[in-house]
């Protein structure tokens, strides 16, 4: 592949304001308050200035107008768009900007925002559970030379991500620790999310020892998102892991009315007010209708807050994924790994058959599963083992320490 070369330094002091945000954000804020950037310069750090505040529609309202005039810029909004959007869980969106963003900083050559970009679409790939994509971005990225300590953090949590959905919990700690061993400034408005993603994997364990330790650790973090962050995950793991009464103060959740209502379905179903549960489910798909679809279907990634719905709604199916998504494969391999990741528990060899092939189970069938996991066992770490006729990926040790 042939390298792109670093831009120009056109747009020099955006560049260098946007980088601040890494290292020093008190100097970002104060820079933007100066009036040394054109009008759509100002308008673009202003949003991206709302987004770091969880200010959605005010961050999106400062970046509805294209930039026709400035191809660069124009990128930047893309990417904006694509940022916010993966923020609140409008995951195919994102992808969408995202990737408009990229055609255009990859004609301008321009590495460091190009990279931005593949960062971010590999996340977005993450929590949208789709390994092979996230596994090819991460390929790419690796194309490049990493020339700064935020890249590297940036593809050190894009790693951690892919480890994470791999169930690997030997390279999730190397990763991690990795991650903490930079010791750098770039390092620290990332750390929250590393945590983040390093308790979601001990919680679909069902480590909750371990998890608290994490949770220990974050709520020592400082920013507002953090509060409000840690107030939901100790919430819901305290009702996961000790049967506790769910309190939910609206106080705890000012400007981050998603989590509270998420909460508040939780504890109509756990109190079987299913009436109320739905009436607040609904504002919740008013809002991200690609996120909360029907029946208390959630669309996003594994969390404590699906744990809860699969808890109190068994009856909700876990076999809806992104049919388009899943017809774009072609290998039989790769289909059986994505439905194995989308659907979390054992999933019947019939149902995989149906799915791969579009035929009824027989034994020719069977065998055929049989080999496609033997092919890929051979090849991973991470195995795939049959737990009376059905599929799953095997689960790691549990540790209670």
């Amino acid at each position: 592949m042939n390298h792109l070369k670093k831009s120009d330094e056109s747009h020099a002091l955006f560049r260098s304001t946007w980088r601040l945000l890494y290292v020093n954000q008190r100097k970002f804020d104060y820079w933007i308050e100066q009036d040394k950037f054109s009008i759509q310069e100002k308008r673009l750090l202003n949003a991206f200035k709302q987004h770091k505040k969880n200010k959605k529609e005010e961050a999106l309202e400062l970046l509805k107008a294209k930039i026709p005039n400035d191809s660069f810029l124009e990128g930047v909004r893309l990417y904006l768009i694509g940022l916010i959007y993966n923020q609140h869980g409008h995951y195919f969106y994102a992808i969408e900007n995202l990737k408009l963003g990229m055609n255009i900083f990859r004609s301008l050559q321009d590495t460091p925002f190009l990279l931005n970009s593949l960062f971010l679409i590999a996340v977005a790939y993450g929590n949208r559970r789709e390994l092979p994509l996230l596994a090819q971005t991460l390929d790419e990225i690796r194309d490049y030379k990493l020339e700064t300590k935020a890249q590297e953090v940036q593809f050190i949590y894009a790693e951690m991500i892919y480890h994470v959905l791999m169930n690997n919990k030997q390279a999730v700690e190397a990763t991690f620790e990795k991650a903490e061993r930079l010791n750098v400034p770039e390092y620290d408005p990332y750390r929250p999310y590393f945590l983040v993603q390093k308790f979601m994997f001990h919680a679909y364990q069902e480590e909750f020892v371990a998890c608290d330790k994490v949770l220990d650790v974050y709520k020592t973090l400082a920013g507002n998102l953090v509060k409000v962050n840690y107030s939901y995950m100790r919430t819901l793991l305290d009702h996961i892991h000790k049967g506790s009464a769910l309190y939910i103060y609206p106080q705890d959740y000012k400007g981050f009315p998603e989590l509270q209502q998420q909460l508040e379905v939780i504890k109509y179903l756990s109190e079987g007010q299913f009436d109320l549960a739905e009436k607040t489910w609904q504002k919740l798909a008013h809002h991200n209708p690609q996120l909360y679809g029907p029946h208390f279907h959630f669309k996003g990634e594994f969390n404590l807050f699906s744990q809860c719905l699969r808890l109190y709604r068994p009856q909700v199916t876990e076999f809806n994924f992104d049919q388009i998504d899943f017809q774009k494969l072609s290998s039989p391999i790769d289909k059986l790994i994505f439905l194995l990741i989308k659907v979390p528990k054992p999933f019947p060899a019939a149902d995989l058959i149906k799915l791969i092939w579009n035929e009824e189970i027989s034994e020719k069938n069977l065998a055929r599963l049989r080999t496609i996991v033997s092919r890929y066992n051979r090849k991973e770490t991470r195995k795939i083992v049959s737990i009376r006729g059905s599929y799953q990926f095997e689960m790691q040790k549990k540790h209670t320490a």
